[in-house]
């Protein structure tokens, strides 16, 4: 059960859990305040510890807020990306054919028609060669180590998202 409340201009969400410590947390980019309390806690008690932490909170969103991000992508030549958690550098091809995504070895091909404008490629990240196109070349790359929740997601007509992870290191 998680419910919410406000401490100041901070939105923090509360989820009663069966464990027996309160942890708070904050998290990046924003700086979202989570708890997670013991069920037996009452809310007040709940609201109170927040508020004796406020200081360490507006400091570890003061934090989260100074770090640098990572650039917006280009997906232009030579860009890097990372795919199940490897850094590959994006080769873009233009060519006269169906679009296509292929991962080899640490070089993610992409297929592009001709003419492809930047802000197709930028708004729809390497989506913009089409979602069934990327679930195919995830298919291929992948083969009998697809995992079962892949498989099952039908060639056509479903829409997927794809997103890209922010921050860490």
């Amino acid at each position: 059960m998680a419910t919410h409340f406000q401490l100041g201009n901070t939105r923090v969400q509360v989820e009663f859990k069966d464990i027996q410590n309160v942890h708070l947390s904050v998290h990046p980019p924003v700086g979202r305040v989570s708890i997670s309390a013991p069920q037996r806690m009452k809310l007040e008690t709940v609201c109170l510890f927040a508020i004796s932490k406020l200081d360490w909170i507006r400091r570890q969103q003061k934090e989260i807020q100074a770090q640098e991000r990572e650039p917006e992508r280009e997906y232009v030549d030579r860009e890097s990306h990372f795919v199940w958690g490897r850094r590959c550098l994006l080769v873009v091809t233009e060519r006269e054919a169906a679009p296509c995504v292929v991962l080899k070895h640490n070089r993610l091909h992409c297929g592009l028609r001709p003419g492809t404008p930047a802000e197709k490629r930028h708004a729809q990240g390497l989506a913009s060669v089409g979602e069934p196109s990327l679930m195919a070349g995830i298919r291929a790359v992948m083969g009998d180590d697809c995992p079962p929740s892949i498989q099952q997601i039908p060639r056509s007509g479903t829409p997927l998202g794809v997103q890209r992870l922010v921050g860490g290191g």
